[in-house]
């Protein structure tokens, strides 16, 4: 559903859907506060437009798998904090299903200049290194 018509409608939808009490968002949508005026105002063509913006929030607020592994690799790789380093490759490894533990990462080739693929098979590789021991 595009947009209300109604500009005071469509306000009013946004407001509700950005979680205004239904009293604040009358007012702030231009509405005179009257008991009864929520009820009275808010018909049916609102209430679908105000769910419509709730999914799309929801939909915009989701982060893929994909995006997540990207941060975390780039965490990996600029962090000044070996700590920091460390627990974002275990992360990693933990939502791709790898090692359950990355050994000390000093012992490795610097996480700067591997790509997300390269990365992804140095992890692997960690996985079978630490099942054989």
């Amino acid at each position: 559903m595009p947009q209300l018509k109604n500009i005071r409608h469509e306000k009013l939808a946004q407001l509700i859907a950005s979680g205004k009490s239904r009293t604040d968002a009358l007012r702030e949508a231009g509405y005179k506060s009257k008991v009864g005026n929520a009820s009275a105002i808010i018909k049916p063509h609102i209430c679908v437009r105000i769910e419509e913006l709730l999914k799309e929030s929801q939909n915009n607020n989701l982060i893929t798998k994909e995006e997540c592994l990207k941060i975390l690799a780039d965490q990996a790789r600029k962090s000044l904090s070996e700590a920091t380093r460390r627990k974002a490759i275990q992360v990693i490894a933990s939502l791709q299903g790898w090692a359950k533990e990355v050994i000390d990462l000093n012992t490795h080739r610097q996480l700067d200049n591997l790509s997300d693929e390269e990365l992804g098979v140095w992890l692997k590789q960690e996985d079978k290194d630490q099942k054989e021991v």
